[in-house]
């Protein structure tokens, strides 16, 4: 099973903790779930720790319908995630409305090796 780096004291997580933790485990392929106003904030807060070079990709379902990127990087369907140029080490889950049905939907489907570190808030 992956790893999951969560918040476990009752903290609540800033985006700038989650680039914190990029940096602590040192994260080389960073994909960020979320293409959205989260994803772009955490995207920012990457670019302050000079982390911004390791996101590989954002991740979003509506990259399914239609072909788009964000800040220029590529937005892919979360079953591209098993391809290997976009095989991340750190995901990013950038939802805290979707995080349990993001997480549902990688288990059963298994679209991240056990060796990648998944980040919530």
């Amino acid at each position: 099973m992956f790893s999951f780096i969560k918040n476990t004291f009752g903290k609540k997580i800033t985006v700038d903790d989650i680039a914190l933790k990029c940096k602590a485990i040192n994260a080389e392929k960073i994909a960020i779930y979320g293409g959205g106003e989260i994803g772009l904030q955490i995207l920012q807060a990457l670019e302050k720790e000079q982390l911004s070079e390791k996101v590989i990709c954002f991740v979003d379902l509506r990259a399914d319908y239609e072909s788009f990127t964000v800040k220029g990087m590529p937005v892919i369907g979360p079953f591209k995630l098993k391809q290997e140029a976009f095989t991340p080490d750190t995901l990013i889950i950038a939802s805290k409305a979707f995080k349990k049905d993001i997480l549902m939907t990688i288990q059963e489907n298994a679209l991240v090796g056990d060796k990648v570190s998944i980040i919530t808030f």
